[in-house]
């Protein structure tokens, strides 16, 4: 009887083998009207459900990389008007239109310190277009995984309740944590919209299989053809697509209505490569021009430059990710080394979608090694990490190739998981190996297949079911929990968003040797005393002993990050903030301390420990400086900074009456901007051009009040600052204090109206308009200084400068209304 039972197998699977002339795919709809309703109805439940979970993501704010493509560029985006012009200036035009077009409607925030633009456009209206992107993708999917049913070799009740499972999945995969990184980090809206153009290029073409008219065909096939495009110019992931869409219609497009209930359109080994064959024959013949058309959209790839980059770079190219990582450089990468670290990296993507938990913003996942000390095959703990995973991941992909013979629905979406994957996780060295974001399509197909598992298991006791309960109801009902789970999760980590020292500090926590995660971690932090910036972030501002904490946290990361990495140049540039932040800050809190000063005593100082505190944080802040300047030579904020940190020693030496070494910082000080205004790159911003200049004339007009400069000297730094920015304000201020220091009554009075006119920071005011008047008192118009001391009385009551300078004038006219007084 075994023998006759086997006998009969094989009869079937040969009977199954034998080429047959298959008419097109056709789709039983049901009753299509109340189809179309349940199914336009459970779309509107997945909008709703994933606005709730995303709904506190608009609260989110610009972190990591958003600052240089979204903060850094849109000075560009505001002088190129035409984003035509704008597109092409970018290897993902159509991600770079969508945030043209937020830029344009966005509000505009003032930079709340120097910056490389001076406006930025507030994030709410990036998070909305994010958010409408994964709408619309997952839309998208729930459309394809319902029509691969009504398509594809599944039972009869697996096709009338279709619009369930689809429910089910795209439920899951919208409010899936893995997906935030994708929606909530702004700047990957670049793998959210390629993912959701590959849905729709992928959903389109279900309309290119099963239309019976030819117009519908084309039209189908033209959308197809041009959502492929739009995502090749969206992220290049997209290369996949023509594969993927090639594989589906093997797999899906060339079945026949008779065998919806079969197990296996392919049948056994012997049978496949027969069969295959006859679908590559039947696919060529019906719609072989779309799929050319398909792979005719990967010349986008090359337009923009994407391909020569990867594969072709050039001789003096550095970038993040292709080729040119392996040439020798510090961060040299080989494809077998990338190969071997993508078995951990995929493991632990498979261990996110089951346990969405410890997430990170940035992993900075370690590269394996396999040349010299650093051999992986030597250290035990390494080969465990890597060899573990990659047995498991080969295991995987054997199973995916049986699948693809035996049940090639179940082997699809293995497939689509490696296939989509392969551009960031096989051997295209990328010197990140590991994001989130980049499972945002791949983690669609392990939920599929959990809802398919989910299906299978009901579909064991639903003979148990009463008949008026549908089947694909109860997997629907039995994925909400999970769903409600999920969506908790994700609301969580969109929160983090909102506060970029939690979301930082959440990294740390996970990955606390990642040197990265600390540097922004630390420099989050030193936001925190700009009390400006806390404000337009809608958080509290913190008193100075609350900011001095935050500041010691700062240093402490930041001096934890030169440690594990100390080539880190930005690492020990923010260093160097958070030091020179610190001294000022405990010079100005130890200076509140002080008694208020009594008229005709002297002035109540600090004590010389406090002194010696605050001058060894500028010296340590210095060689931090020192340290950016020396892994990258020619960084001009470095420059910037490290004179700064000198000038700041030089006051405090002032203020303690060292006269020699307060003029051997300032010269010291003079050196270094010098140097700085030498030797920076060509491409440097205009801002910190200017900063440097400037500075530099600050220090020749320091060493002027000590005989070691003229002001002529820094009247000439001066213009040269406005000669890179005409509208400095500072700039025209000190160029008049020099005129007035000089005598140059006239000039000086000209040039504090340009300065003023130009909105100088309001500390610089007072002794703007009180210099403007003595200007006035100096040139013998005695009225005219009256009038402008009094107006700007009206505005500062109580100014002492002005009440002092007030009543000199006055006395001026009282006893000489003629006299040409000096100030």
């Amino acid at each position: 009887m075994a023998r006759l039972q086997k006998g009969q197998r094989k009869a079937q699977r040969a009977a199954r083998a034998t080429p047959k002339t298959e008419p097109a795919p056709s789709i039983s709809f049901g009753p299509a009207p109340r189809d179309h309703l349940i199914a336009a109805g459970l779309c509107a439940l997945l909008l709703i459900a994933t606005y709730i979970t995303y709904s506190n993501s608009f609260r989110g704010q610009f972190v990591f990389d958003d600052s240089k493509w979204i903060l850094a560029m849109s000075e560009d985006r505001d002088k190129n008007r035409d984003v035509f012009e704008v597109m092409s200036k970018s290897r993902r035009p159509i991600v770079e239109a969508t945030l043209y077009w937020d830029f344009k409607r966005a509000d505009k925030i003032k930079a709340t310190r120097a910056m490389v633009v001076d406006e930025f456009a507030e994030p709410a209206p990036y998070h909305w277009t994010n958010l409408i992107i994964h709408m619309i993708a997952g839309l998208a999917l729930f459309g394809v995984i319902r029509r691969t049913l009504l398509l594809g070799p599944f039972p009869k009740a697996a096709q009338e309740q279709a619009h369930w499972i689809a429910f089910a999945g795209a439920l899951l995969w919208l409010l899936h944590p893995l997906n935030t990184q994708a929606v909530t980090y702004l700047i990957q809206r670049a793998e959210s919209l390629m993912g959701m153009f590959y849905l729709l290029t992928l959903y389109s073409f279900t309309y290119v299989i099963s239309s019976r008219s030819f117009a519908g065909r084309a039209i189908a096939a033209a959308f197809a053809v041009f959502f492929c495009w739009l995502g090749m110019g969206s992220k290049a992931v997209m290369v996949t697509a023509p594969f993927v869409v090639l594989l589906y219609d093997l797999i899906f497009g060339c079945q026949r209505a008779t065998d919806a209930e079969a197990a296996s359109p392919f049948g056994n080994a012997p049978a496949f490569i027969t069969e295959i064959k006859r679908r590559i024959v039947q696919i060529a013949k019906k719609r072989g021009v779309v799929h050319i058309l398909l792979f005719c959209t990967l010349a986008m790839l090359f337009q923009v430059g994407v391909a020569q980059g990867v594969l072709v770079p050039k001789k003096n190219q550095s970038g993040t990710v292709g080729f040119s990582l392996t040439r020798d450089r510090p961060d040299k990468i080989t494809p077998k080394e990338y190969l071997v670290t993508q078995f951990g990296v995929i493991a632990h993507y498979l261990k996110l979608a089951v346990a969405p938990i410890d997430q990170a913003l940035d992993y900075r996942w370690p590269i394996l090694s396999l040349t010299g000390e650093e051999n992986w095959l030597k250290k035990p703990a390494t080969f465990a990490n890597a060899a573990l995973p990659g047995l498991f991941i080969a295991a995987l992909g054997v199973t995916v190739v049986i699948a693809l013979i035996r049940k090639p629905w179940l082997g699809f979406l293995g497939a689509w998981f490696f296939i989509i994957l392969a551009p960031t996780s096989s051997f295209v060295p990328i010197r990140d190996p590991l994001y989130e974001h980049r499972m945002y399509l791949s983690l669609a197909a392990l939920i599929v297949g959990v809802v398919a598992l989910l299906w299978w298991l009901v579909g064991r006791v639903s003979d148990k079911l009463p008949s008026y309960i549908q089947r694909g109801a109860v997997v629907a009902v039995l994925c909400l929990p999970l769903a409600i789970v999920l969506g908790m999760l994700s609301f969580q980590r969109n929160a983090l968003y909102a506060n970029p020292v939690q979301l930082w500090a959440d990294n740390v926590a996970t990955r606390p040797l990642n040197d990265r995660g600390l540097n922004n971690y630390g420099k989050c932090l030193l936001d925190t005393i700009e009390d400006d910036l806390q404000k337009k972030l809608g958080l509290e501002v913190l008193t100075p002993e609350e900011k001095l904490t935050n500041l010691n946290l700062a240093v402490d990361a930041l001096r934890k990050a030169t440690e594990i990495r100390p080539t880190f140049v930005n690492a020990w540039f923010n260093l160097g903030n958070g030091l020179s932040k610190r001294a000022k800050l405990i010079e100005a809190i130890e200076r509140s301390k002080l008694p208020a000063p009594v008229e005709g005593k002297r002035r109540p100082t600090l004590s010389k420990d406090v002194m010696q505190t605050v001058l060894q944080g500028f010296k340590d802040a210095a060689a931090a400086y020192e340290k950016s300047i020396q892994f990258r030579e020619g960084k001009a904020s470095a420059w910037v900074m490290l004179g700064n940190a000198y000038t700041d020693a030089g006051e405090a030496q002032r203020a303690q009456g060292n006269i020699p070494e307060t003029i051997a910082l300032f010269e010291k000080a003079a050196e270094t901007f010098l140097a700085g205004e030498q030797g920076v790159y060509q491409n440097t911003s205009a801002v910190l051009r200017s900063r440097l200049r400037f500075n530099l004339g600050n220090s020749y007009f320091r060493l002027a009040g000590f005989g070691r400069s003229t002001f002529e000297e820094a009247i000439v730094w001066y213009e040269k600052a406005l000669e890179v920015n005409p509208r400095h304000p500072l700039a025209w201020l000190q160029i008049a204090n020099c005129q007035f220091g000089t005598g140059q009554y006239e000039e000086a009075l000209g040039s504090y109206r340009r300065g003023l006119a130009n909105g100088p920071p309001t500390e610089s005011v007072p002794l703007a308009r009180v210099r403007i008047a003595m200007c006035l008192r100096s040139l013998g118009k005695l009225t005219e200084a009256v009038n402008e001391l009094e107006a700007f009385l009206q505005e500062q009551p109580g100014n002492p400068l002005a009440q002092q300078q007030l009543r000199v004038t006055k006395t001026m006219i009282d006893n000489r209304p003629d006299a040409q007084g000096r100030p």
